[in-house]
């Protein structure tokens, strides 16, 4: 089996896997099924085997090999789809008997004591903390007198530093409390749900990642042994706790608050820090939503991204082989994990990043196909280890980010290294007057009727800027090729990630969108890559004993102005920029998007069907082609686009009767 035939196998099974995945939710498979649905995929993954095999026998007539291969790929897809439809089964634990949804409280009054293992470090906010414990034992009375085992689901437990906890409050609010058994007193509530139809559902949230009850108030809490937990993880903890006091020395509140979370992913302390500039007094957390910045709190591809990027330079500058250094990157990769406490986002990206890295050296593919096998296979990998994980937006956000960057930025940076002339001066005239209509009337922007004779008119004037460039020199033939690269290919990107991933996800999943982002994030990156380096730097080498707090003063002096730039940036950008609530694309508008999309993406695959497709048209029916192919394709296409636009309208989700919703 040759490497090809290897990696279009495992991108055919990974994609029928996600879509078992998204048939489970809608149709699980119940546990009283479970054993002859496996039989049966057993039986099917032996067929698979056999006709494998059957299929390498090169001695077979033609018509018995295309009939076997076939039945090959059809048996793939048939277990790829049901080892999705039955991992994402298998995660609804409730359906199971002993699962902690069924020890639940009716009341608050309903008290439980409950015992287990605090299975994660905990989150520390100003005014509580919360610990995730997994119960193996409850009692459903305080007398104890009725045990039930309990064999899957978590339960969340709150306290605060003004309750009788009978243990100090501060123990808990350190990552020492990782691994320690304990027994709770208290009500174990079901998660609130949403308040309104189209709002957060925090069940659903906690829900997916294996959480399924809440504890808000303790009547007791008691240590029964602080020896458990993996040693692996515990010296993480310790190793970022440590890291974290260094930061708190060497630089001031709330800097340091900010640096913690870019760099370690402890951003619960910017919760409720508000702005350091005079003119302000809101949250730092509130302005970062708004600017668009937010992404640089949650370690993930983006810092992963920074890290990979720096030992890539210098492992390549010191022109050491790609198979010798790329293991050693790796391994960066998953210290940085563990230290920023291998959070699931953090872990996507490692794996993402790392696969990414193996195909481009070991597998010879370039960095597109590099990273379109990279994110497949860590996509596979993360919902066969929870398939819940499909719902969170964090997930879809970022891998749509990567696939972004990897299939949008390449066309888009080809377009613009076509504009010259007056096209050139046109895109910065489109790109002011757009950032001023955003700014005074984002509200007509919002309107779905507004979209596509906006791209209509604009598309029309670069038309005819062309034509005028291929036939005058226009301001001396400046354009941007003479952009430098790095510069050039960042706007690309910053295109590709706004067009494919922030305008309709946002929309989908938080119905508002910061159109800062689109400017803020041209200083914020760059500030980024400077910030995390530089404080993980000075987080490790201020651990050296004696000279090593010295030496992370001196970084973190520099680092300071830095992070206070990043923090006016983003506290500059909110003042400019709105951040309105807008319609939400329904899952017919993201689906018309992104084929539109893939469109633009694979247009020169697509342009070659359709007048192929023209020929044998124009042949069949005209005999004799009436138009040029290209004026069909292109006929074709804007008769598509606007029968979307007038049906778009119909696309928004309308109830049948009247709803009246209290809040």
């Amino acid at each position: 089996m040759d490497r090809d035939f290897f990696i279009k196998l495992l991108m055919i099974f990974t994609y029928a896997f996600i879509i078992g995945v998204a048939f489970a939710v809608f149709y699980p498979v119940l546990p009283a099924y479970q054993l002859i649905f496996w039989t049966i995929i057993v039986l099917a993954s032996l067929a698979f085997i056999v006709v494998l095999w059957l299929k390498k026998e090169r001695r077979l007539s033609l018509k018995i090999s295309r009939s076997l291969t076939v039945a090959f790929y059809l048996l793939l897809v048939i277990v790829a789809f049901g080892v999705g439809w039955g991992r994402y089964s298998l995660s609804l634990g409730e359906l199971y008997p002993n699962h902690v949804s069924n020890y639940l409280s009716s009341d608050m009054d309903d008290v439980r004591v409950v015992e287990g293992k605090v299975t994660a470090a905990p989150e520390i906010y100003d005014d509580k903390v919360r610990l995730r414990i997994s119960p193996d034992r409850i009692w459903l009375s305080p007398d104890m007198a009725e045990e039930m085992k309990v064999a899957r689901g978590d339960i969340q437990l709150q306290l605060r530093p003004y309750y009788e906890t009978g243990v100090d409050y501060q123990y808990f609010a350190q990552n020492q409390v990782y691994g320690n058994r304990v027994r709770v007193v208290g009500s174990i509530m079901e998660p609130p749900d949403r308040s309104n139809p189209r709002g957060f559902s925090y069940r659903e949230y906690l829900n997916n990642h294996g959480i399924y009850g809440n504890m808000w108030f303790t009547n007791d809490i008691e240590i029964l042994d602080d020896t458990g937990g993996n040693p692996f993880v515990k010296w993480a903890l310790s190793l970022q706790e440590d890291m974290l006091k260094t930061i708190k020395i060497t630089m001031p509140y709330p800097q340091s608050a900010f640096l913690g979370g870019a760099t370690l992913g402890l951003r619960h302390g910017l919760e409720y820090t508000t702005c350091p500039f005079s003119d302000c007094d809101e949250l730092i957390s509130e302005e970062f939503r708004g600017a668009g910045t937010m992404h640089v709190l949650a370690v993930s591809g983006l810092h992963v991204g920074v890290i990979a990027a720096a030992f890539w330079a210098l492992f390549a500058g010191l022109r050491i082989p790609a198979k010798i250094y790329v293991p050693l990157i790796i391994i960066c990769l998953i210290i940085f994990t563990i230290i920023t406490g291998a959070r699931p986002a953090t872990v996507r990206a490692a794996i993402m990043t790392s696969l990414v890295l193996l195909a481009f050296a070991f597998l010879d593919q370039g960095l597109r196909n590099s990273v379109i096998i990279g994110i497949s296979v860590a996509a596979l990998l993360i919902l066969l280890y929870q398939p819940r994980y499909v719902f969170e937006a964090s997930f879809t956000l970022s891998f749509a980010a990567v696939l972004c960057l990897a299939l949008i930025s390449g066309p888009a940076d080809q377009i613009l290294q076509k504009l010259s002339g007056l096209s050139f001066i046109l895109f910065w005239v489109m790109a002011a007057l757009t950032v001023l209509l955003l700014v005074f009337y984002w509200n007509l922007m919002l309107a779905w009727y507004i979209y596509l004779p906006y791209v209509a008119f604009w598309a029309l004037a670069f038309w005819y800027a062309s034509r005028v460039d291929r036939q005058h020199i226009v301001a001396g033939g400046i354009g941007f090729l003479d952009v430098p690269g790095p510069l050039r290919s960042f706007i690309a990107m910053q295109l590709a990630i706004q067009l494919g991933m922030m305008w309709p996800l946002s929309s989908y999943y938080f119905q508002e969108y910061p159109f800062a982002g689109i400017f803020a994030n041209f200083l914020a990156i760059p500030l980024v890559s400077i910030v995390v380096p530089l404080g993980l730097f000075a987080g490790l080498l201020g651990l050296i004993p004696a000279i090593g707090p010295w030496i992370a003063l001196v970084l973190n002096a520099g680092n300071y102005l830095a992070v206070t730039f990043f923090l006016w940036v983003s506290h500059i950008a909110v003042r400019i920029f709105p951040y309105p609530a807008v319609r939400q694309f329904t899952a017919w508008h993201l689906l018309i998007f992104y084929a539109a999309l893939a469109i633009f993406i694979w247009w020169g695959a697509v342009y070659d069907y359709l007048k192929k497709l023209w020929f044998v048209i124009s042949g069949k029916i005209f005999k004799v082609a009436p138009v040029t192919p290209r004026t069909a394709v292109y006929s074709f296409l804007a008769l598509l686009a606007v029968a979307v636009f007038f049906l778009s309208g119909t696309f928004h989700q309308r109830p049948r009767q009247f709803q009246l919703t209290f809040i």
